[in-house]
């Protein structure tokens, strides 16, 4: 049950997490131990993958299709790339296990830290920028520091 706190100056609200849905039939984690050799180091210090880790595991390493993953922060979305990076790897490995990286790129897009946007590069039209988030200041959109 969610609860609030009215103190000085702000409220306090607390909101548990949910439960877990129970495992359906059949469901498990995936141990580590199962994934091929090769790619185990990449989750090393972990025993299993986490429930949805474990549930797009064989389409993210062993699939060839396309995959949009939803899931809130923490639940394992980093690890589930990692998984398809590893897809790729496996793809150009030589009998040897070495692999040939001149055959192929990965591309990982991460996201920035809202309002980190000091390091990015300007798209100008004269001596505007084109696309300056909102919450930079608008010096800092003359200079074009901010700049996405």
């Amino acid at each position: 049950m969610s609860t609030c706190d009215y103190l000085q100056g702000f409220e306090e609200v607390h909101v548990p997490a949910l439960k877990p849905k129970e495992f359906a039939a059949g469901e498990k984690l995936m141990p580590v131990s199962d994934l091929p050799s090769w790619a185990q180091p990449a989750f090393k210090g972990m025993q299993t993958l986490n429930r949805i880790q474990s549930r797009v595991a064989d389409m993210a390493l062993f699939g060839v299709d396309n995959m949009l993953l939803c899931a809130p922060t923490g639940a394992g979305k980093t690890n589930v790339a990692m998984l398809a990076i590893l897809h790729e790897l496996g793809q150009h490995m030589n009998d040897d296990g070495t692999i040939k990286l001149n055959d192929f790129k990965v591309v990982y897009v991460a996201p920035m830290k809202v309002g980190d946007w000091t390091n990015m590069h300007c798209h100008l039209q004269g001596n505007e920028c084109l696309h300056a988030p909102p919450h930079c200041p608008s010096s800092c959109r003359t200079m074009c520091c901010c700049c996405c």
